[in-house]
């Protein structure tokens, strides 16, 4: 049996509240959108790593918006989110 025929035999055995899900999931994965066209969301291997997306973000802040964060900053971040002591 095919990878394909395999899969829709799952399909088929599916509870029908799942089905909806799926076909997204799928679609999603063929670069299409639920009704075939071309979905504006990457397909996954084209998608950026979060390395790569947190350096892209970095790179948008403006040099004067780095130099205002405290120099404590990476020893006290709970300090300056959830206000807790400083160490």
């Amino acid at each position: 049996m095919s990878p394909k025929e395999e899969l829709h035999q799952l399909v088929e055995a599916m509870p029908e509240a799942e089905v909806d899900h799926a076909k997204r999931l799928l679609a999603g994965l063929c670069g299409k959108d639920t009704k075939g066209k071309a979905s504006s969301r990457p397909a996954p291997s084209r998608r950026r790593s979060i390395e790569k997306l947190a350096a892209q973000l970095a790179a948008e802040v403006p040099a004067e918006e780095w130099k205002s964060l405290p120099e404590d900053l990476i020893d006290n971040l709970d300090h300056y989110i959830y206000g807790t002591p400083k160490r």
